[in-house]
């Protein structure tokens, strides 16, 4: 299977099931349901295409007589194919880079002054930040937020619950 045609025929796996999440399970209050589903149908995107279910596969032809005759043609680096990988590449570099900023940065504030450990948790406090998120067990907040309390227990959902590893997954899938 050539890889070009397995990454669209999984990309479009992934259209159609995404597009079944934002039609129909969006705005239900089945948390837990819906994020299932969201890993469930993005590893199965992945392994559809290996199915040879063959939306996007190229027909091949075989022929049976053997013809003599040499052909000169010239490789030219401007292909389509080439062009696809180039953009994809491109984009998958960029991606990288975005996933590696943000961990340089979380990073840069486990280093800020000011933090505790709680129960397993360690709380960094982010001063003048007006900002609270979490990521693994470590809870970034700024003490001064209104309803702090209520925050602090949103963001302590999200630990208990592993949100990080979803956050990552579709960081490096998307």
């Amino acid at each position: 299977m050539n890889w070009i045609y397995y990454l669209l025929e999984a990309n479009l796996y992934l259209t159609i099931f995404y597009g079944f999440y934002r039609l129909f399970l969006h705005k239900e209050t089945f948390y837990v349901l819906n994020r299932y589903y969201l890993i469930l149908s993005s590893f199965l995107a992945f392994l559809l295409p290996f199915l040879q279910l063959g939306f996007l596969n190229k027909d091949t032809i075989q022929i049976k007589n053997i013809v003599y005759q040499q052909v000169t043609t010239q490789k030219t680096l401007f292909t389509i194919e080439n062009i696809l990988v180039s953009i994809y590449a491109l984009t998958a570099l960029f991606f990288l880079s975005k996933i590696i900023w943000g961990l340089k940065y979380i990073v840069e504030l486990l280093k800020t002054p000011g933090k505790r450990t709680e129960n397993g948790i360690t709380v960094i406090e982010l001063s003048n930040t007006k900002t609270a998120f979490s990521f693994f067990n470590f809870l970034f907040i700024d003490p001064q937020l209104p309803q702090r309390n209520t925050i602090l227990n949103h963001e302590m959902a999200h630990i208990k619950q592993k949100h990080s590893l979803d956050v990552l997954f579709f960081e490096i899938i998307g």
